[in-house]
């Protein structure tokens, strides 16, 4: 069931974007290197009324902007939504960019079946057939998703998912497991600031460090596994090597702990 994470309610993050600290890539500024053209989209589904809340989605979504706005000087700011119904989530997906020098990244959070049904703040639930039914499929696959939900993988097991949605895609779970939220600063039962000192260490920099603070595993993979890097990724195949950064470093957190605040994260990349 999709009720085994997220539970209670959780004060939203005081993400203060005035304190930047950027990554190590992004303080060096390589000299003569120009950013790729990159985009950035969310949609967020997060204030249930019917399912647990999802706040540390949402602070998720917007630690994952803030690496991107960072990193990429020129990023071109596109939708973001949160709580759309699935009309909203079809019109987003419609009006995503489609053209080949234009790379965009989106983020896609709430609450997902075994089965690939998205739930809606609405009350509704659509599975990604439905969610896809009269999207056009993509010329170019100048797109990657990270899709941070329970049994992320199971989106892709509908039809034509990679070619109207995904032409590479992040899962921040496999399609039989959940994804957990965490509090980053709890050093009980876990320590998560000194499994990833990464990302701990750009949270509290942003002033993102009170101790009943969450966010998703996923979002603090990728910081960690942002931290890591020496440049934004360029090309596909640094955004490829990125993804499997962060299944090494959840993998490796696997090693360490035995708990069920972890999850699998892999990746799916066009050849």
């Amino acid at each position: 069931m999709i009720f085994d994470r997220c539970r209670g309610s959780f004060s939203p993050a005081k993400l203060v974007l005035g304190l930047v600290f950027l990554a190590p890539w992004a303080m060096a500024g390589e000299p003569g290197a120009s950013p790729p053209s990159v985009g950035y989209a969310s949609f967020v589904c997060w204030n249930y009324s019917q399912l647990p809340q999802l706040r540390a989605w949402k602070e998720t979504e917007r630690i994952i902007a803030t690496t991107l706005t960072e990193g990429y000087p020129t990023l071109r700011k596109l939708q973001h939504v949160e709580n759309g119904s699935p009309e909203q989530l079809k019109d987003f997906s419609r009006k995503l960019p489609d053209a080949p020098d234009q790379l965009t990244l989106v983020y896609l959070g709430g609450h997902q079946s075994p089965a690939g049904e998205w739930y809606f703040t609405d009350g509704t639930d659509h599975n990604w057939g439905d969610l896809m039914e009269g999207l056009p499929k993509l010329r170019n696959p100048q797109r990657i998703v990270l899709l941070d939900c329970c049994y992320a993988q199971s989106a892709s097991l509908w039809p034509d998912w990679s070619q109207k949605i995904a032409p590479a895609c992040l899962f921040a779970s496999p399609g039989n497991r959940p994804t957990p939220d965490l509090l980053v600063f709890w050093r009980r039962p876990v320590d998560w600031a000194a499994l990833f000192p990464g990302a701990s260490l750009w949270l509290r920099q942003h002033q993102f460090h009170d101790s009943d603070e969450r966010i998703t595993f996923f979002g603090l993979v990728w910081l960690e596994a942002w931290m890591k890097g020496t440049a934004p990724p360029r090309n596909w195949s640094e955004w490829r090597h990125l993804a499997q950064t962060m299944t090494q470093i959840a993998q490796h957190a696997s090693t360490q702990i035995r708990s069920n605040a972890i999850s699998e994260i892999s990746s799916v990349f066009p050849p």
